[in-house]
C-alpha cells in the first residue's frame, strides 16, 4: 500500500457514501464507483506530490496537514458529492453526458498543473456511467 492510502479509511468513506446515496434515492453502486474514482485520483495526486517532494525537497510544504483536520473536510466533501450526484443523475444517462463532461473539464482544467489534470481524468471516470474494468 502506498504512503498515500488507508484502506480502512477508504472503506469507511465508501460505505458512508453508499448509505447516504440510499437515503437520498440515488444508485448506491454508482455513487460508490464515483467515490472510489475520487479516492484513486486523490491517491494519484498524493503519490505524485510525495515523489515530487522527495526529488525536490525545497518544494515540500513547511507544515504537514493534520489528518484530524483533513478527515472532517473529506466527510463534508463526500456529502456534497452525493448531493451533487443526485442532482446530476438525470444528465448522466443521455449520450451527451461524455461530451458535456469533456467540455466542462476543458473549461475548468486550464489553470491546473499536470499532476492535477491527470488526476481529474481519473476522478471523473464513472460520472457518466459504468467505469471500464
Amino acid at each position: 500500500m502506498s504512503r498515500a492510502r488507508s484502506a480502512e479509511r477508504e472503506a469507511v468513506v465508501v460505505a458512508d457514501a453508499r448509505a447516504q446515496a440510499g437515503r437520498v434515492g440515488v444508485d448506491p453502486e454508482w455513487v460508490a464507483r464515483v467515490v472510489l474514482d475520487q479516492i484513486a485520483a486523490s491517491t494519484q495526486v498524493q503519490t505524485d506530490l510525495l515523489r515530487q517532494w522527495d526529488e525536490h525537497p525545497h518544494t515540500r510544504p513547511a507544515e504537514r496537514p493534520d489528518l484530524a483536520q483533513v478527515r472532517p473536510e473529506i466527510t463534508r466533501i463526500s456529502n456534497e458529492l452525493v448531493a451533487a450526484l443526485k442532482a446530476a443523475e438525470p444528465a448522466r444517462a443521455p449520450e451527451s453526458c461524455s461530451t458535456s463532461l469533456a467540455a466542462a473539464v476543458r473549461e475548468r482544467a486550464g489553470e491546473m498543473d499536470a499532476i492535477h489534470k491527470a488526476a481529474l481524468d481519473r476522478a471523473l471516470r464513472s460520472v457518466c456511467g459504468e467505469a471500464p474494468n
